[in-house]
C-alpha cells in the first residue's frame, strides 16, 4: 500500500479508495488489525445476529403449469377457434 502511493499515485487512488474513505492510510492498517484481533481474543464467541427473513419473494419468471392447467388452456382455445368457426359459417350462410 505505500509503495503504491509513492510510486503511482492514481492506481493507489483507484485500488485503495474506501481505505481512503473512511480515513485509512498505509500506517493505519497494521493496529487496526492488532485491535480487532485483541477483541476477539478477549470474547472469542460468535455473537449471531437474526436475519430478517424476505416477507414476499419476486418472480422474474412465470410459474410453470400443471398438466391440468395446460389441457383446459387448450380445451378453451379449441372452443373458442370452434365458436369464432360457427359464428363464420353463419354469418356467410344468411
Amino acid at each position: 500500500m505505500r509503495y503504491l502511493s509513492e510510486e503511482d499515485n492514481e492506481r493507489y487512488q483507484k485500488h485503495f479508495s474506501a481505505y481512503i474513505k473512511e480515513g485509512l492510510g498505509p500506517d493505519d492498517i497494521e493496529p487496526m488489525y492488532k485491535k480487532a484481533h485483541e477483541m476477539i481474543r478477549a470474547d472469542p464467541v460468535i455473537q449471531v445476529k437474526e436475519r430478517k427473513k424476505m416477507e414476499t419473494q419476486k418472480r422474474w419468471t412465470k410459474q410453470k403449469l400443471t398438466l391440468a392447467q395446460r389441457k383446459s388452456k387448450i380445451k378453451q382455445k379449441k372452443a373458442s377457434f370452434l365458436r369464432q368457426f360457427k359464428t363464420d359459417d353463419d354469418e356467410s350462410e344468411d
